[in-house]
């Protein structure tokens, strides 16, 4: 039996992975009907280290990609400032669409379930 270069694995661990994301892209697109296109995750697919965050913000609509715009400037800037290669970062959302304005927030006043639960905690 004949050993497998470890180059070779990991390539086919990133083409699977690759093929993956693209998949469940398209299968989130034909759920939401063809009317909306999903944000969908950026950066290297088997990185080290994941970003997540709840839901996407208007310039991530538009481009269909997380982190794009101010939050992925930010984020590039700090990795440079750790010297973090950017390509041992994959950043993505929990929701794949935008939330209507009206559902964005919790409460009235706009603060979130975490939030209220943090200020009542630190009163007790």
């Amino acid at each position: 039996m004949c050993a497998v270069p470890t180059d070779e694995i990991y390539e086919k661990y990133l083409q699977k992975a690759i093929l993956e994301i693209n998949e469940l892209g398209d299968e989130i697109a034909r759920a939401a009907g063809g009317e909306r296109v999903p944000v969908l995750g950026s950066g290297h697919p088997l990185a080290d280290v994941f970003l997540l965050k709840w839901a996407p913000q208007p310039a991530e609509v538009q481009e269909g990609v997380a982190f794009f715009g101010r939050a992925g400037q930010a984020i590039l800037k700090s990795l440079q400032r750790l010297r973090v290669d950017p390509m041992a970062v994959y950043g993505t959302n929990c929701l794949k669409f935008a939330v209507p304005s009206s559902r964005a927030s919790c409460t009235s006043s706009g603060r979130s379930s975490s939030s209220r639960w943090a200020s009542a905690r630190s009163r007790s």
